[in-house]
Parts: structure tokens; sequence; C-alpha cells
């Protein structure tokens, strides 16, 4: 009989010690891939606060709000100097100088000098998460979840407004489209930019709310 309670007591404690490594194996690859989406994201949240700028900058409608707001969604990306965002932030710390005068000039410089230029956009993925989408039902948390499911469905709706854009800038190159019909796809070129810049800051923004869900503020 002691033999057999020691053995029903040694099945137990293996089955408890397989229970616990299997837990912490768990919780390990779960920390991981918070991690690593972490830096995913951030780096997204930089290049989309870049890219948000340099289409303001090309329309000359650049505000000192727009100053700190790039300054407040690139923080993450400048600890990893991504897409140079350290050396980015550097002339937007000195833009915080500016006068009212100055933004006036600057608006009026870059819409002289960039207004109207063609803009070849990029789409852009998140691989890890696409690759370890399963991943989030492992996080507890349905918010932190909710917000990266979020980001996942604008950054979709982002990709497809750029490929309309591009779309209508081939249509520049051909020659048969003159006239009104030119104007038009002009004008579709444009209101495609605007809604770049428009789901470039909802991109930003909600991966802000993101990162702190996922308790990396």
């Amino acid at each position: 009989m002691k033999e057999l309670a020691f053995l029903v007591v040694g099945w137990l404690l293996g089955m408890a010690q397989s229970l616990l490594i299997e837990r912490w194996q768990e919780r390990r690859r779960r920390d991981r891939f918070v991690s690593g989406l972490h830096i995913e994201l951030c780096r997204l949240q930089t290049t989309m606060a870049i890219l948000f700028w340099n289409l303001k900058d090309r329309d000359g409608t650049v505000t000192r709000d727009d100053v700190e707001w790039v300054l407040s969604r690139t923080r993450r990306g400048a600890a990893d100097d991504d897409e140079g965002a350290g050396a980015f932030r550097a002339n937007f710390e000195k833009a915080r100088q500016f006068t009212d005068t100055d933004f006036a000039a600057l608006r009026k410089f870059s819409s002289h000098r960039r207004g109207g230029l063609a803009v070849s956009l990029r789409t852009y993925d998140l691989p890890l998460l696409e690759s370890q989408l399963a991943e989030l039902g492992g996080l507890t948390d349905v918010k932190a979840v909710s917000e990266v499911l979020n980001v996942r469905a604008q950054l979709s709706m982002y990709n497809e407004t750029v490929m309309e854009s591009r779309d209508y800038l081939d249509k520049t190159y051909d020659q048969s489209v003159t006239g009104e019909n030119r104007q038009k796809v002009m004008a579709m070129i444009e209101d495609r930019y605007q809604r770049v810049i428009d789901r470039a800051k909802w991109i930003a923004d909600s991966i802000e709310r993101c990162v702190v869900a996922l308790g990396r503020p």
C-alpha cells in the first residue's frame, strides 16, 4: 500500500510539475509576443506620424499643434531610432520655438515648394501580429485585444486608400486623360491624400491607446 501511495503521490507531483511548466511556457511565450507587438506597433506609430507631417507639409497646412502631436507620437520610436525618429524629433524640438510668423512662413514656403507634387505612398503591414494572431486569445485584457484589432482594421483601410491613390496616380501618365477628366483625376488624388492624412493620425492615436492597454505606456 505504501508503494502504491508513493506511486500516486509521485504521479500527482509529476502532473503538477508538468502543468506549472506548461503555464510558465505559455506566459513566457505571451510576454515575448506582447514585447514584439509593442515594438512593431511603436514603429508603425512613428511611421504614421512622420507620414502625417510630410503630407501636411506638402499642403502647407502644418500648425503648432501638429508639432506637439508629432512629438508625442514619435517618442517611442525614437528610443530605437526607428525610421530616423531621433533626428526627426530633434528638428521638431527646434520647431517648438517657432513664432506664429515662423509657422506662416513655413506654410507659405512648403506650399510653394511642394504644393501639387505627386507623392508615391507605401502600404504597411504588421507581420508579427498577422503571423501570431492566435496569440491575442491568450491576452486577458479585453480592451487591449480590442485596441489591437482596431489598429489592424484601420491599417487595412489605410492600405486600401493608398492603393486607390496609386490607381489615380497611374492615370496621370495616360496621355488620353486630358482636360476636365484630368482635373477630376487630380482632385481624386488630392482627396486620397487627405484621407491618408486623417487615417495616419487615427492609426497613430489608436496605437497610443493600444500600448497603454497592453501595459506598456
